[in-house]
């Protein structure tokens, strides 16, 4: 693998890692987002449109706690569908993943990607470790990574 700097960045809105992994003759970009509750939001989104614009061709998936509600219908939530949709990224979460006891369960972790027909599987998993449910995907690589065999 090799890490991506460019749109690695750690600052008070927002803290990213992103990574390039070989795998056969592809490649897949992953990363992972983190928006600290308190950041400012605007600079968060900001930030979240350069680094999924960034991305043309490639296969990219994206795990994040986003700290934006799904389930809530306002601004927040609709910049960060907006900005996700229109770079071509798509959400494959749509259950709660965060239950606070006393709270209203909440979506605020997902995990994107921009090849949405490559996705066999996702969803949550309780593990009753933290407040947030565990997130899985399956995908199933591009057609063009299989390789002949001899």
């Amino acid at each position: 693998y090799t890490m991506i700097k460019e749109i690695s960045i750690v600052n008070e809105s927002i803290e990213t890692l992103f990574v390039k992994i070989a795998y056969g003759t592809k490649e897949i970009i992953t990363g992972v987002i983190y928006r600290p509750p308190n950041g400012n939001i605007t600079k968060f989104t900001e930030s979240l449109n350069i680094i999924l614009s960034s991305f043309k061709l490639e296969d990219v998936i994206v795990m994040g706690d986003f700290n934006i509600n799904m389930f809530t219908d306002n601004k927040n939530r609709s910049n960060f569908e907006e900005i996700t949709l229109c770079n071509g990224f798509f959400p494959t979460i749509a259950t709660a993943t965060h239950k606070k006891p006393n709270c209203q369960y909440s979506c605020i972790d997902n995990i994107l990607v921009n090849k949405a027909p490559l996705v066999k599987n996702s969803g949550t998993l309780d593990t009753h470790i933290s407040h947030h449910s565990s997130l899985f995907l399956t995908y199933e690589g591009s057609s063009s990574s299989k390789r002949e065999v001899e």
